[in-house]
This record gives structure tokens, C-alpha cells and sequence, in this order.
């Protein structure tokens, strides 16, 4: 699963390089279409929703600068 940034997170430093994120992820899509004219025209909808819980432990390269970078694994 890619690194998303939309969600609900929270994140605790454990140390000045060190921290742990945890969150959620969710949405919802929806379609309709119908059949092109044949004998039997349909309609069809289709509705998908989805839930991602998630957490990471989050190791900082430099935590000097006023920008970072991070590795994480989780």
C-alpha cells in the first residue's frame, strides 16, 4: 500500500529521531451506468467503501533541519 496523507493520524516522538504514527484511512465511491439498447436493458450500480487502519515506526535521517527526512516501517 502507497504512503498516503489523507486520513486521521497521530504521531508521538519517542526522541528527537524516533517516532510512532497511527491512523485511519476511508472513503467511499459510487457509479451507475446502463447497458447499451438490447433485448434486456439493465442498470447497474455499484457502491465500494473502504477502512485502513495503519501504524508506522518512524526513524528520522536528520532531525537538525527545519525540514526532514524519514524512513518508516510499519
Amino acid at each position: 500500500m502507497p504512503f498516503t496523507a489523507s486520513g486521521l493520524y497521530m504521531k508521538s516522538h519517542f526522541s528527537d529521531r524516533v517516532a510512532v504514527r497511527i491512523g485511519t484511512d476511508f472513503g467511499l465511491s459510487e457509479t451507475s451506468g446502463h447497458s447499451p439498447n438490447g433485448p434486456l436493458p439493465q442498470t447497474q450500480d455499484y457502491r465500494s467503501h473502504y477502512l485502513t487502519l495503519s501504524a508506522e515506526i518512524e526513524e528520522y535521517v536528520d532531525a537538525t533541519g527545519p525540514v526532514t527526512i524519514f524512513l518508516g516501517l510499519g
